[in-house]
């Protein structure tokens, strides 16, 4: 009888004990997308452009792929956050600061530039003192319905995580590009698009605005015209461009 109880007894112990595992597994596997949204969100930098004109201040988003100590950070972020100006004969671009938090900045110039495809590269003036977080780029596409992350800066040093799926995949123009119903706001330009991993998918593009007449007693104006954001409207570019890019001009930096 005693061996019967004790046989029992460790049976439902083991039981137990597997269940532990079980829960704690499957906490680990919950958090993941947490933990990696934490790193992501230290690699992401607000980008600002120090023009002495206010009218032409520019502002948008950009995310570490490297921070190693003893070597230059490099940024990944939208072509047209740092490359909208039209610079006269003799005139230098104005200059980058990349920032984060308090006493978290740092001066950035122009690597690598594609208009096109609408992704460029920063890099740091001086060398990292101290390895940072960056991000991981995906090794798999992501799906329509899949989940995402959106991280971009709404002011400088201040950033903001929004959620949604990929409404539409779709070649435009030359470009891979994800729709989502993410909420975007000014300043997410450059930001980082992640998936349910934390890995690296896209960047944001922006919203698309669909243009309407202003009228006057329901008379239209014709030369006054203005945009509205469309409902789930936002813009990614997507993996496979973002990887065209890399590849093109990342690799060996």
């Amino acid at each position: 009888m005693k061996e019967i109880l004790s046989s029992i007894a460790l049976s439902i112990f083991m039981s137990t004990m597997m269940l532990g595992l079980s829960l704690i597994a499957c906490n680990a596997k919950a958090d993941t997308p947490r933990i990696s949204l934490q790193n992501n969100y230290a690699a992401t930098y607000s980008i600002d452009v120090m023009h002495t004109d206010p009218n032409l201040v520019g502002r948008g988003t950009a995310v570490v792929l490297r921070c190693e100590k003893g070597k230059k950070v490099i940024l990944l972020t939208s072509a047209h956050v740092v490359d909208y100006i039209k610079l006269k004969d003799g005139e230098s671009f104005p200059p980058i600061l990349a920032s984060r938090g308090k006493g978290e900045g740092m001066m950035v110039r122009k690597l690598k530039v594609n208009s096109k495809l609408d992704l460029a590269l920063l890099e740091s003036y001086v060398a990292s003192k101290k390895n940072c977080p960056h991000v991981t780029l995906s090794t798999t596409y992501p799906k329509l319905g899949d989940d995402l992350w959106l991280i971009g800066s709404v002011s400088t040093n201040s950033q903001r995580i929004s959620k949604g799926i990929i409404s539409q995949i779709k070649f435009r123009k030359g470009r891979w590009t994800y729709d989502t119903d993410a909420d975007i706001a000014l300043g997410y330009s450059g930001g980082g698009v992640f998936s349910k991993d934390g890995k690296l998918i896209g960047t944001v593009r922006g919203l698309m605005m669909y243009p309407y007449m202003i009228t006057s007693n329901n008379v239209p104006l014709p030369h006054f015209k203005a945009h509205t954001p469309v409902p789930g409207g936002g813009m990614t570019i997507g993996l496979k461009t973002l990887k065209y890019f890399l590849d093109k001009n990342y690799r060996g930096l």
